[in-house]
């Protein structure tokens, strides 16, 4: 009987740790994010129109298209934002506008930004990037054409 009870005891002993380490594991595959966010922001520098202290509002329409996805979770379909007003106060001459978008699928996606009443006339762009799972973020300068990876203004 004793045998039976140490043997007992070592045998939780032993289990104790590996009960530990598959609650950790557990854990940290809980918190890796599954599907990917995008945050869509645009830089309006007002081709020198913006009188410091003013504000800047603007319609923007955002299309986001999906080309090829590696996601399993998440949206999949495209989606369209028309006519979204942003407001903005003037800093350094400039405005941006931002809009974010959740539970996306990961993989290749194509943005696009629109505006026709700016001060470029009618604006209009577009850029793919691949989104992974979590937060990624892509840039626009209104007037151009396309998208920077990073944010490159002030």
């Amino acid at each position: 009987m004793k045998r039976k009870a140490r043997l007992l005891s070592v045998f939780i002993l032993m289990s104790v740790p590996l009960l530990f380490l598959y609650s950790c594991s557990a854990n940290v595959e809980s918190s890796t994010p599954k599907v990917a966010s995008l945050l869509i922001q645009v830089y309006d520098d007002g081709n020198g129109h913006y009188p410091a202290g003013s504000e800047c509002v603007r319609n923007i329409n955002w299309t986001i298209k999906p080309v090829t996805l590696t996601g399993t979770n998440g949206q999949s379909t495209v989606l369209d934002m028309k006519d979204n007003q942003y407001k903005s106060s003037v800093q350094e001459g400039d405005c941006s506008y931002s809009q974010s978008v959740q539970d996306l699928k990961a993989g290749k996606w194509t943005i696009e930004a629109s505006a026709s009443d700016s001060v470029y006339a009618s604006w209009k762009t577009a850029c793919s990037m691949t989104l992974s799972p979590g937060e990624n973020t892509v840039y626009f300068d209104m007037g151009i054409t396309g998208c920077s990876r990073t944010k490159y203004w002030h």
